[in-house]
């Protein structure tokens, strides 16, 4: 802690081949946070802002996941399970031989499958990338029937949207898009939204802002453009977007940080506004009147909604109005066109 607090830190270099066995990753012998259970690790779609693709891609057979979900249970009390990876739909995948990385559903159907078996209430996986959860069109529907997903149990899931510029994501995270190709991300996009609220799965968007200090005003301007589409394409669609500065890891990890507060640009601040009108909109308010109960509990939740999303809107514009005339065009912008 010390040396932490005097800046002295420790440098630790980790050999990227060091592979231990699936016998060698001990299990979890006490409960785990929230009932997290991990079920692989690696990934291989190989995008360049990430870590976790240059590590060696191993999977947990389902009898060792749920032997953990187990513990959750007998010492824990816990009746769910958050499964953990950094894409569940490559589980069971040879990206050797799967060059389109098409998912594995017979795998995916038996790890789920092992997991509800453990006798918990509910499942959801932590992470996952929208190209993987269309490339099998049942994957989705017979993963959904497995754990049960429906109005009354819904199934929400992270994803990397992180730009809707066709030419970041060609540039930065083409496989990320497999079997798919880069100029078909914004239908991919659309599609993966489209199935997953159909089965009552909830994805929750995150995008990288100052992507290596690479995005322009325009790549910034085509994320508002398509997140602006799906609003209007789908009136009735479920997610969130949370933006997210650029971190320096991965094969990126000798570029320089974002720094928000002195470099974000207008089309920048427009990615926030939109987004967050969005999570206000669409997710916070119509999320509690779906689900915050009936009578004066509902009444509370829609209540505090409508007073409290608008906060941080307010803020963005006050902002805007400090930094000048082209920072309240955009905003001015957003309002008129993609609002």
């Amino acid at each position: 802690i010390a040396n932490i607090m005097n800046e002295n830190f420790i440098n630790i270099k980790v050999d990227r081949e060091d592979r231990p066995d699936i016998d060698d990753i001990p299990e979890i012998v006490e409960p785990s946070l929230h009932g997290m259970v991990e079920v692989m690790r690696g990934c291989g779609r190989g995008c360049k802002f990430c870590d976790v693709t240059l590590r060696a891609l191993r999977y947990y057979p389902p009898e060792k996941v749920k032997k953990e979900i187990e513990v959750n249970i007998k010492k824990g009390g816990i009746r769910t399970a958050w499964i953990h990876s950094d894409d569940i739909f490559v589980y069971g995948m040879n990206p050797r031989t799967s060059k389109g990385m098409e998912p594995n559903r017979e795998a995916l159907e038996e790890l789920f499958t092992e997991i509800m078996s453990a006798g918990i209430a509910h499942t959801n996986p932590t992470h996952g990338t929208l190209a993987g959860a269309i490339a099998d069109e049942k994957l989705i529907p017979n993963i959904s029937k497995i754990i049960k997903s429906g109005p009354g149990n819904l199934t929400g899931i992270q994803c990397g949207l992180e730009t809707g510029s066709l030419r970041l994501i060609e540039k930065y995270a083409d496989r990320k898009l497999a079997p798919y190709k880069p100029e078909e991300w914004h239908w991919v996009i659309k599609e993966a939204v489209k199935t997953f609220n159909e089965y009552y799965w909830i994805p929750a968007f995150t995008l990288i802002m100052g992507l290596d200090n690479d995005e322009t005003p325009e790549d910034s301007w085509e994320t508002i453009r398509v997140i602006n589409e799906l609003e209007r394409e789908q009136p009735d669609s479920m997610f969130t977007v949370t933006p997210l500065t650029f971190v320096p890891i991965g094969l990126l990890e000798k570029s320089d940080f974002f720094h928000i507060g002195t470099e974000m640009t207008p089309a920048q601040l427009g990615v926030m506004y939109k987004t967050w009108h969005h999570n206000f909109k669409y997710g916070i308010k119509k999320f509690m009147m779906k689900t915050g109960g009936l009578g004066v509990q509902k009444y509370v939740f829609n209540m505090l909604a409508r007073s409290l999303g608008g906060v941080p809107l307010g803020a963005m514009e006050r902002y805007a109005r400090r930094q000048g005339p082209e920072h309240e065009r955009v905003i001015e912008k957003i309002k008129v066109k993609y609002l």
